[in-house]
């Protein structure tokens, strides 16, 4: 069990348990103890608002107690809290795993905090050594224009008529 501290300065128990999985299921609608599900994992550290629905999920019986609505708890979550809800999250699931499957289970953690901090290196390092004379005036001009953002609104009311 963990404890999690909202954006209102709130202190919530964060604990996965069987209760908490189903009320996980009913109310985020999201399994998080699916054994054929593979991309657990992904979902769980790449999706803020499913993080935010299972928090609400797992301190819901606490939130009745406290006459808090899940758009109350929505509103004390920023991307700093998000995050912290997420490492929190994952530290359960971990625990949550059985002891056989638990090394594997953060092993695959680890890779993809691995994976997610060199790609967020490289891309900083690409946008670092842009240089705007190498993009065509064209281009430039279609950006500064509002001819770039034009088309991609086009191309969307084109996909959604479809």
């Amino acid at each position: 069990m963990k404890e999690f501290i909202d954006g209102k300065n709130r202190i919530w128990s964060i604990s996965l348990t069987i209760a908490s999985a189903k009320r996980i299921r009913d109310l985020a609608e999201f399994n998080i103890a699916d054994p054929e599900n593979p991309n657990i994992l992904i979902n769980l550290m790449s999706n803020p608002i499913l993080i935010a629905d299972i928090g609400w999920a797992m301190i819901h019986p606490q939130a009745l107690e406290k006459n808090i609505d899940a758009d109350d708890f929505g509103e004390s979550l920023d991307g700093d809290r998000i995050e912290l809800l997420c490492d929190i999250i994952l530290e359960e699931y971990v625990n949550f795993s059985g002891s056989r499957t638990r090394p594997a289970t953060l092993k695959k953690i680890e890779t993809m905090r691995k994976m997610e901090m060199r790609t967020n290196e490289l891309m900083i390092d690409k946008m670092d050594n842009l240089k705007f004379e190498d993009i065509k005036p064209e281009v430039l001009r279609m950006m500064s224009s509002g001819v770039v953002a034009t088309a991609l609104q086009e191309s969307l009311e084109s996909n959604l008529a479809d």
